[in-house]
């Protein structure tokens, strides 16, 4: 099986080819909610539509937590980091929708193109611990689209200048694509949102909600919904799941609206025991949705137009576009098509046959055909690289931008570049010992601002070296793109970081003596409680080699215990 997961900010999607035809694995509803929540009483995550459903005290739910991958790598829930988080989001992925007898050859994955180093890296540990490959491909979300639209489209395909629209139920992404078929190259030449508070799919149902439900409810029972509902503050056990159930209710009369003029309603216990029913026409659905719209246009004109005329692809008042390939479940909104019609006049807009599976169709068939030999991918990357240097005259360390040409070189994103080369001895070593080097490279986006070393705070750290130097006057940097890594030579290690013990090899193993000692009627039933609660957090766990000794302490103190009997 050659594997695709379309990763998507709400909603996750993933399946196969099999003889050609799209093979869905998400179920009936054809997407898993990307959400995860985390109830402190049983020290345990939930995903997908359990976590949407939990109605206990005390539990945390975080919704488009994909995106701390991008702005907050450092994030915890509980006692559970984000590279916890999301490695345990593909367990439950694969444990739940792959069939078990189905051998996983390769997976490939839809990522951001601003997603930087750390974030892509995160995410491809993630998928090779989670599925047990070696071969993960990172595909960047428009060529997926793009690939998928021409799988349906054997005739007439898509090339030339291109403009993504995605309009995804978390953000909103704008990509400046270029296709060309003859020479099979792919060229993705930036990629930027809206923020999900902007313009998003759920921001349109919460718009729904607030700006429409709430105010029929009211005036149908004379209350309104709780305002913490409304604000989404605080929100937990109870209020948590009718806000929930409330924002599943908006998306429906969302979608249903996108397909008729006037819709009658009948909601059974809209809110705990009173139901809602009213007619909607298109005119009032347009009308409170508006401003969301406006907030839409305004970054088309002050941000799209901008970044359109620096790629050459707006001039003198007009777009130079072959084709917009409008993307994303929220772009079946009433009245969206019609903005985006109305702002590029002279640009056909394109919409995929099978709106809801189009990307993950073209990621599946990048494994499938083997794509990644045929099809050369580039792409700008929106990142620039920082070495940290010793300033004598300060007496502390600063920051010295890495001149590799990041804003207008299109990188394959299956090569490795040079990016620079560090004499030695040099002021970049910030070793005391001549015999070793010590080296940290950070990554920024961007336009981000304030580059100081204490900015950085260790977030963007993606090069912390401090090894035995070889016989060599200098080092080299390499960014590899392929394994979303700062590669390095003239060191005796180019690890990262201290390697981890491989305990892959024991996996199979470590259930075994759990499942004797439960057989066993003398086993000490707290004992086998506490053993299996260890083998959990060591199965989670992104430092096994350090959570391996109290794993075996517990397995020997419970065969000890029965020694003694």
């Amino acid at each position: 099986m050659h594997l695709g997961i379309d990763f998507g900010t709400s909603y996750t999607k993933l399946g196969f080819i099999a003889d050609g035809k799209f093979i869905n694995l998400a179920g009936a509803d054809g997407q898993i909610p990307t959400v995860v929540t985390y109830l402190p009483a049983q020290e345990k995550l939930f995903f997908g539509p359990l976590a949407l459903r939990l109605n206990e005290p005390g539990a945390v739910q975080l919704r488009f937590f994909k995106l701390e991958l991008r702005r907050n790598p450092g994030f915890r829930l509980g006692p559970y980091f984000l590279k916890d988080i999301v490695r345990s989001f593909f367990v439950y992925l694969h444990e739940q929708y792959v069939p078990k007898n189905e051998k996983i050859d390769t997976v490939t994955v839809s990522v951001p193109n601003y997603f930087g180093l750390k974030a892509r890296k995160m995410l491809r540990e993630a998928i090779e611990f989670s599925f047990g490959v070696t071969d993960v491909y990172l595909i960047p979300e428009p060529v997926a689209a793009l690939l998928g639209y021409n799988m349906d489209k054997p005739v007439g395909r898509l090339d030339g200048d291109i403009l993504c629209i995605d309009l995804g139920g978390g953000t909103t992404d704008f990509s400046f694509v270029s296709l060309s078929r003859s020479r099979k190259e792919v060229v993705m030449e930036s990629q930027f949102q809206i923020g999900h508070d902007a313009f998003s799919g759920s921001e349109l149902d919460r718009v729904v909600l607030r700006s429409l439900l709430n105010p029929l409810f009211t005036m149908q029972h004379g209350y309104q919904l709780p305002a913490s509902i409304i604000s989404e503050k605080n929100l937990q056990g109870r209020e948590l799941y009718w806000f929930n159930r409330l924002i599943a209710t908006a998306e429906k009369i969302k979608i249903e609206m996108g397909k008729q003029e006037t819709r009658y309603f009948n909601i059974p216990g809209f809110y705990e025991q009173d139901s809602l029913v009213f007619y909607l026409t298109a005119e009032v659905f347009c009308a409170q949705l508006a401003p969301a719209y406006r907030r839409l246009e305004h970054f088309i004109e002050e941000h799209v137009k901008q970044r359109a005329g620096y790629l050459g692809l707006y001039h003198k008042g007009k777009f130079m576009l072959d084709f917009i390939l409008l993307l994303g479940g929220a772009s079946q909104t009433r009245g969206v098509r019609k903005l985006i019609a109305d702002l590029f006049p002279d640009t056909e807009i394109i919409c995929p046959q099978d709106l809801s599976f189009n990307v993950v169709k073209g990621l599946a068939q990048w494994g499938e055909k083997d794509l990644s030999q045929v099809i050369s991918v580039k792409s700008i990357y929106p990142f620039n690289f920082y070495l940290e240097r010793w300033d004598q005259t300060q007496g502390n360390t600063v920051l010295d931008k890495i001149p590799f040409d990041t804003d207008n070189l299109q990188l394959d994103i299956k090569r490795s570049y040079k990016i620079f080369t560090i004499p030695l001895p040099s002021h970049y070593n910030l070793a005391n010992d001549a015999e070793r080097l010590q080296l940290r490279v950070y990554e920024l986006a961007q336009g981000d601002p304030g580059i100081e070393v204490d900015h950085f705070l260790g977030q963007d750290l993606v090069l912390n070296v401090n090894e035995p130097l070889i016989n060599s006057d200098k080092v080299e940097l390499y960014l590899n793109l392929n394994n979303s890594c700062i590669e390095i030579e003239g060191v005796n290690n180019s690890c990262e970081a201290p390697c981890e013990v491989d305990f892959t090899s024991l996996f199979s193993h470590l259930d075994t003596p759990l499942e004797y000692l439960k057989l066993y009627p003398g086993s000490n039933p707290q004992l086998i409680k506490d053993y299996e609660q260890s083998l959990k957090h060591f199965y989670l766990s992104t430092n096994r080699g350090q959570n391996y000794p109290e794993l075996l302490s517990y397995k020997l103190l419970a065969f000890l215990q029965l020694l003694k009997r």
